[in-house]
Parts: structure tokens; sequence; C-alpha cells
């Protein structure tokens, strides 16, 4: 059995992730060989920078080498240095910083802090700083609109993992975290659009709203997609689905267009219909495709939802007005199959 403290940094290393998460915590840093020694100085806010240095926030002033430094700032730590200060809290009116994270592979460096009393939202939210920037600070994701209420925040981790690991390969990826892996193309906004929506939700709280009251054909249709999937380059066939709801709200008649982009890298190769929505069930109802094979020689993927006005859908479209869909807990799932092997 091994003692850590409050200022200590431990690191894990996974043999397994998931419901079977096993692996061995060795202490990184010792928070009292570097001069953190009281309570104040327990550490409530961890990040790397982009050049692998530590950064760290306690709870209180760190009376250390290099400081002192305020509960509100974040600052950096070298064996051979000591610490130094890497975010002034005072620049940007934070309260007290609880967590933080940077993004190294944007250009701008952004950091993601969660703020106790700080200048925008509440503990339970995460801002978006960028180093030298200008005015107020943006509000990159609300807490109580995803069901956090006033929880505090006192860790954030920004990951850059591809969306089908987000949506764990083979379980449903909902929208409890808005759309924050999908992009959203609009039309014009005076006659369709996706947005989030709590109204009705398959599961959780959020599911995305297309809503077209007056669709036009001779204009752009609003797009909802996916970022692009990595396609393992194995004999691999995939399968597509969703969960949709239709309210009747007046309105024009139209329809949804989903299907499965295939890409050769970020270069278009063909399309396979995932399935075609309009109005017809007013309970959520399982759609999607059957098990089909990527086109040879694809490595990348994306799902596209897109409105259809009755004009362009033609005569799959539906005379009924309808102009509320909701879609929720989009599904990917994979198989040994027969297809070729990709890749080769």
């Amino acid at each position: 059995m091994y003692l850590y403290d409050d200022s200590d940094v431990l690191k894990f290393a996974p043999t397994s992730l998931g419901e079977q998460t096993e692996g061995t915590i060795t202490r990184y840093l010792c928070g009292s060989t570097v001069g953190l020694t009281t309570p104040e100085e327990d550490i409530d806010a961890l990040a790397i920078a982009a050049d692998g240095r530590l950064l760290l926030s306690t709870i209180g002033q760190a009376d250390v080498k290099g400081g002192p430094f305020a509960d509100e700032d974040l600052f950096a730590y070298e064996p051979d240095e000591g610490f130094s200060l890497y975010l002034d809290g005072t620049q940007v009116q934070a309260g007290d910083l609880v967590a933080a994270s940077l993004d190294a592979d944007d250009e701008e460096r952004p950091i993601y802090l969660a703020l106790e009393n700080g200048p925008v939202g509440d503990g339970a939210d995460i801002l978006r700083y960028v180093p030298g920037g200008i005015g107020a600070i943006p509000l990159f994701w609300n807490g109580s609109v995803h069901g956090m209420g006033t929880s505090p925040i006192d860790g954030i981790f920004l990951g850059n993992g591809p969306f089908i690991t987000d949506c764990g390969g083979i379980v449903n990826c909902s929208f409890e975290i808005g759309f924050d892996y999908w992009d959203v193309q609009p039309g014009n906004p005076d006659f369709e659009s996706w947005t989030l929506s709590s109204a009705n939700a398959h599961t959780g709280q959020f599911s995305a709203l297309a809503e077209a009251p007056y669709p036009d054909g001779g204009l752009p249709s609003a797009i909802l997609q996916s970022p692009l999937i990595s396609i393992e380059p194995t004999n691999t066939e995939y399968r597509f689905s969703l969960y949709a709801k239709f309210v009747e709200n007046g309105g024009g008649s139209y329809e949804i267009n989903s299907r499965i982009d295939w890409f050769v890298g970020t270069n278009y190769v063909s399309s396979t219909p995932i399935t075609t929505l309009y109005f017809g069930f007013e309970d959520w109802e399982l759609q999607g495709s059957q098990f089909v094979c990527p086109p040879e020689g694809a490595n990348t993927a994306q799902i596209v939802f897109e409105i259809m006005d009755d004009n362009l859908a033609g005569a799959n479209s539906n005379s009924t007005e309808s102009n509320q869909t909701f879609i929720d807990d989009v599904k990917i799932e994979s198989q040994p199959g027969t297809c070729p092997l990709l890749n080769q």
C-alpha cells in the first residue's frame, strides 16, 4: 500500500481500459520534494504544455521556488529550474482555477479552463482562453445545458480521438455533449436548420432536431455530418443505424436523407444510403442500413444527414406536413465480412 498526498502527481499505466480498467499507478511528482507542503498548496488543476512541461494550480497560494503563485494562476514545473508562471490568472479575471487542459494541435494554443467565481459561467462550465486574446473569454461548454446543473468541474482532459472511438465503435453515440463531434452546415436559416434539442430524446436529455418550416428547393440543404471515421484495413463490413421521431407541427413537406460517404483519405469515393426519414411515425423508431462493405480502397467515412424538401426529395416525399424531426443514438457496428481487403 502506497500513501500519496494531494500535492503529488500520479501516473497511471493501463493494461486495460473500459469497465475492466486495470493497470499500475506510480508517483510522477512528489509535491513535498518541490516545496508543495501546506494544505493551501494541494493541487487542484493539472495539465501538460505543448513542450511537455507539467502545469499546476493549487487551491491556495503556493510559496515555492519561482513563486509565489495565486490560486488563479497556472504555473509550470521543470525539474532543473523549479516553477515559473505560465498563466497569470489576473489577466483572465479568474477566480480559483480548478481545472485546465491545453490543445497542442491548435495553432492558437488555447487553454480550456474551469473556474470558481470566474468572469463567465460557473464552476460547471468550461471556458476557452487564447493567450494574448482580446475581449471576454468565450464559453466553450455549458455544464447546465448538458445536465451538470451547478456541480463543479474538478478535471478536464481535451481528447483528440477519432469519432468512431468516441462513439465506442459499436455503442450508441448520442448528443449529450452537443454537436462537439458533428459539423453543422446550415442552409438558409429562414427555411431549415439543425439544432440541439432537449424537447425529445431517445436516451439521455438531448437529440438533434431538424426543422424545415418553409423548405425551398432552390437553396442549399442544411447538413449535419460527423468528422471522418477511420475504417479498419481488414475484411470488415459496417452497419449504421439511428433512432428517429417526428412531430407534426405544420409547415412544409420534407424528408431527411441519411447516408455514409466513403473516402480515401479526404478524397470522396462514393455514398451508401443508410435510410430515408420522412413523416410516418410519432414514436421513436430504429432506422438503419444492412451490413455493407466499404468501396475498395476506402479508409475513412462520414455520416451525413441532409434535409431534403419535397422538390428535391421527389417520389419519396410524404405530403403530410411535418417540420420537426428528432435524431438520436447514432450507432456504428462492425463485423468480419466477405468484403475485399481494404488498403491493399
